[in-house]
This record gives structure tokens, C-alpha cells and sequence, in this order.
């Protein structure tokens, strides 16, 4: 299941206009880019307002190449990065649940390659820390509580634990509470929800699954 990230941040400054990647022929560029960004950020001082910027761009640049070229050293550098740009953000900057829940996207993609159960533990600690700091009526409310939903539907699947599954499925349902009807996530989140609650369902086969299928029928005919 993809994470998903508010377009109040700019996260994708190599992308195209419609979110896909260049076809590049020549990643020199970006090799360039990045390392402006890495000296821009080592001759600033933490204290400095603007090295979380700075660490934001390069957390961007380096995820960018790691998506074209595959080398997991970039995601590594991608989520030191956002690791210090998550220490050096206040957690009452509007910005801090946008760059825990980045960083937690990256710890589990980083999990899904080597299968390192810490990433994914810490990967959840994001998702759940980005939850913490954002109010309920906040717009990006229910994309975080959906990538939390993830990462314990992703520790399920890892350790089989039922509990976490259920926490998933919790907060599927969640997300999609706080969600209008015409928002354009929003089919993703019941989508995710049905996969969880049929995944409970054949693993169990409790009465507390039938009770979340029984919710999603209601949904659908609502």
C-alpha cells in the first residue's frame, strides 16, 4: 500500500507537472544538485533558519535518485537527512508532520528492501508521531492516519500479530471518517480498508471482523 504526502510541501522538485519522473538521459544534474545541496548544508549551522530547508531540498534530491537509479546508500542519505530535519523542526512548525511522515515513508521503503524490522518499527514511530502532532480537523489528518494504517498492515504481514491488523483497519476506518465523500483519497482509503478487513477475515475469522465487514457494506450502500 503507497503512502501518500500533502502538496503543501514541495517534495518533488524533479518531477513532472503530473507526479511521474523525467526520463532522464543524463543524471549529472542531479548528481550536481546534490552535491551543491550537501556543502550548502554543511557550511550551515543547525542553528541557522534556513538548514531545514536546505536539509528538506536535499532529502528530496536524494530520494529522487534513489528512485531513478535504485542505490539504497541514497535512500540512506534521503532519511539522515530527514532524520536531522525532523530534530532541528519544532513540533509546533506546521511543516513537522509533513517530514516525520516523509521520513517514515522512506524507513519502510527501506524496510521492504532489506527487511530490517527496525526500519519498520521506527517507520511506524513516524507515522504515529505525524498522527500526534495534527489536530483532527487538519486537511492532512487522514492521509497520515492511513500511512500509519499501513506500516501496521506492513508489521502484520512481517510478524503476524492480529492485533496490528486490527489497529490498521481502525485506522483505515478513521481516515475515512475524516474524509469527504468528493475527496479524490478517499477510495484509496476504503479500498485499503476492504484489503485489510479481508486479510482479518480469512486469518481469523472472528466476529470482530465481521463487525468491520459488516461497517464497509453499510458505507457502500450509504
Amino acid at each position: 500500500m503507497t503512502d501518500i504526502h500533502t502538496s503543501g510541501v514541495s517534495l518533488k522538485p524533479w518531477y513532472r507537472p503530473d507526479n511521474s519522473l523525467p526520463a532522464f538521459g543524463d543524471l549529472s544534474d542531479l548528481k550536481n544538485a546534490i552535491l551543491n545541496q550537501e556543502k550548502a548544508v554543511e557550511l550551515t549551522d543547525d542553528g541557522h533558519p534556513d538548514k531545514p530547508r536546505l536539509l528538506s531540498t536535499l532529502g528530496i534530491s536524494q530520494q529522487t535518485r534513489f528512485k531513478c537509479l535504485g542505490d539504497l546508500s541514497d535512500l540512506g542519505n534521503a532519511i539522515s537527512s530527514y532524520e536531522k530535519l525532523v530534530e532541528l523542526t519544532d513540533d509546533g512548525h506546521p511543516n513537522k508532520p509533513t517530514y516525520v511522515s516523509i521520513l517514515g515513508s522512506n524507513q519502510r521503503t527501506r524496510f521492504e528492501r532489506l527487511g530490517d524490522s527496525s526500519d519498520l518499527e521506527n517507520a511506524i514511530s513516524s507515522y504515529e508521531k505525524a498522527v500526534e502532532l495534527t489536530d483532527d480537523g487538519h486537511p492532512d489528518k487522514p492521509m497520515y492516519v492511513s500511512n500509519l494504517g499501513n506500516g501496521q498492515h506492513a508489521r502484520f504481514q512481517h510478524l503476524g500479530d492480529l492485533s496490528d491488523l486490527e489497529n490498521a483497519i481502525s485506522n483505515y476506518e478513521e481516515a475515512i471518517e475524516l474524509t469527504d465523500d468528493g475527496h479524490p483519497n478517499k477510495p484509496m482509503y476504503v479500498s485499503n480498508l476492504v484489503t485489510a478487513s479481508m486479510l482479518a477475515f480469512s486469518t481469523s475469522g472472528t466476529c470482530l471482523t465481521s463487525r468491520m465487514l459488516s461497517q464497509i457494506k453499510r458505507r457502500q450502500l450509504s
